[in-house]
């Protein structure tokens, strides 16, 4: 009768002993696999605070853009400032001054004129301070 040992091939080798994994080995691997999962986790992280911000811009940029049209469709284009506060957390600030076009001369139309719009959000979030600024030019009547 024949051994186990003869009839597989990496046994008859005289090799059977080693077919499993040393303590060093299983031991570097659990390093590797630590390393790769805290490296993906940070990525992760990364990322999520990278959309939450990307999240804030977009709502400060909605919120420039209303301010904008509220000083259009209440015909608030007077030179001056005005200041707010949104949502308790999103202050803006709107700046209304003539327009002049640079190397160009002024045309004195008594009725009509170009404002420039210049509305600021700012905003926290995580300790530290976040703006945005948006600006435009608006055709107006003459106050």
């Amino acid at each position: 009768m024949t051994s186990v040992r003869d009839r597989h091939p990496v046994m008859a080798r005289g090799v059977g002993r080693d077919l499993g994994f040393t303590l060093l080995e299983v031991l570097v691997a659990f390093l590797i696999l630590t390393i790769v999962l805290t490296l993906a986790l940070r990525v992760a992280g990364s990322i999520s605070r990278a959309s939450g911000l990307s999240s804030d811009y977009a709502f400060a940029t909605m919120q420039a853009e209303n301010v904008l049209a509220e000083a259009q469709l209440a015909g608030e284009l007077a030179p001056g400032t005005t200041a707010g506060v949104a949502d308790g957390q999103w202050h803006w600030r709107r700046r209304v001054s003539p327009y002049r076009e640079p190397g160009r001369a002024f045309d004195a139309n008594p009725a009509w004129q170009l404002v420039r719009i210049d509305v600021d959000v700012y905003w926290s979030r995580g300790g530290r301070e976040r703006g945005l600024s948006v600006s435009t030019v608006r055709l107006s009547r003459r106050p």
